[in-house]
């Protein structure tokens, strides 16, 4: 059925970014990791609001959307992140990538904090087992581990 689904997402590594590259290439990949999910997310889902949680953490909110439909658009939008490349000054390059947890709002949720809490569970999920991955409501037996 369609519903209100839930991708959490952040960007991985993204610590590491900040201390090998610097704070302003940071914020250049902040930059450049926003506007591809935007530009993803207008083609694909243009009913989806976009927005950010808390340092390198984004939430995408899809309504009228079936699991199979969010966990297809969370996969385009890592695909179109890992053609990125940028360029620090001294001419090294890195990529970006990211972890996701996608759910829906099943009728057991008393309320919408409920589907927030299991994406950010879903999207540890994936940080914890190799980064760069999604995991879903599919996966949920894995999950709750």
């Amino acid at each position: 059925h369609k519903g209100l689904a839930i991708v959490a997402m952040d960007i991985d590594r993204f610590k590491e970014i900040n201390d090998t590259y610097g704070h302003l290439m940071g914020n250049q990949a902040l930059v450049r990791f926003v506007a591809t999910m935007q530009q993803t997310l207008t083609e694909l889902a243009p009913q989806a609001t976009f927005y950010r949680t808390g340092g390198e953490e984004f939430t995408v909110l899809l309504p009228e959307t079936t699991m199979a439909e969010a966990k297809s658009i969370a996969a385009a939008c890592q695909q179109r992140l890992q053609t990125l490349v940028l360029h620090t000054e001294d001419k090294q390059t890195f990529g970006l990538s990211s972890s996701m947890g996608v759910t829906v709002k099943t009728a057991g949720d008393t309320e919408v904090m409920d589907v927030f809490r299991r994406a950010d569970h879903f999207l540890y999920h994936s940080k914890r087992n190799g980064r760069n991955q999604i995991t879903t409501d599919d996966d949920a037996i894995a999950a709750l581990d």
